[in-house]
């Protein structure tokens, strides 16, 4: 490793990671935001906007609010 550089942070174990649900209208805006938190590590569940339903499971809910 280069004098000054830092480790990379552990990879994140997805046993612990929060559970998020994404509920937006715009599929390609739920797609990416899907990605990125997958991408950190995030177990991600996706629900359009008509068909949402209580999340009582989830840690974190992201809504698209008009």
């Amino acid at each position: 490793m280069e004098p000054g550089r830092q480790p990379a942070p552990p990879a994140p174990n997805r046993d612990t990671m929060p559970t998020v649900v994404v509920i937006e209208e715009d599929s390609a805006m739920r797609t990416l935001i899907c990605e990125w938190l997958l991408g950190e590590g995030y177990a991600v569940r996706a629900l359009p906007a008509q068909g949402a339903s209580s999340s009582a499971d989830a840690d974190l809910v992201i809504v698209d609010v008009p």
